[in-house]
């Protein structure tokens, strides 16, 4: 059994969020909204970076995800560059960071269980237009175009999976239910071709 713990904190900037990310992390990657582009870049010293090496301005929904935590944040279109930002994880003694609380739900119900899940990416890989930074490799299908991912070695004929985890808890009734679900890196999917 494995206990989630959710930190909650609301008025902060991105960038002030993406330092609360839980340091030795290996390799954090992020899924980023902005107006124009959705996609995926990694969290290196503060920064969301994209496959060609630049930092990702204006965004307005962020999921920053490896096996140990996932950091959410969502822009507030009022509040002048500020959001909500939510921390999960279950690593065992993590507490919340400084002026982060702890939600409502650590406290009702205890958590019964855990199920990992893939999401299999629209793609599989493909030859990128012009060189991708150090593991990155690109996906692609002539329908919906090309999607960089920050993973590096897909070969030919392989496609990649986004894992995460569900969180099982138990009602009053005794009915369980996934309460949460939490974003946990990629990986190949292992019934991809080998090239």
């Amino acid at each position: 059994m494995s206990s989630l713990l959710t930190c909650v904190r609301k008025e902060i900037r991105l960038a002030e969020a993406l330092r609360a990310f839980p340091t030795g992390s290996h390799g954090p990657v992020a899924l980023v909204y902005t107006p124009s582009w959705c996609g995926f870049a990694t969290l290196k010293d503060g920064a969301l970076i994209d496959s060609a090496g630049r930092a990702i301005e204006g965004a307005y929904e962020v999921r920053v995800f490896d096996d140990r935590a996932e950091l959410r944040w969502l822009n507030n279109p009022a509040a002048n560059g500020t959001g909500t930002a939510t921390l999960l994880t279950a690593d065992a003694g993590t507490k919340c960071p400084p002026d982060w609380e702890p939600a409502e739900r650590n406290t009702k119900m205890p958590d019964i269980g855990t199920n990992g899940l893939t999401y299999l990416l629209w793609g599989e890989h493909a030859a990128p237009p012009q060189p991708l930074r150090d593991g990155w490799s690109m996906l692609g299908l002539a329908r919906i175009g090309a999607l960089p991912v920050p993973l590096a070695d897909v070969k030919t004929g392989q496609r990649v999976v986004l894992t995460a985890v569900e969180y099982i808890a138990a009602d009053e009734f005794g009915s369980a239910f996934v309460f949460e679900e939490r974003l946990t890196g990629l990986a190949i999917h292992k019934e991809s071709g080998n090239g």
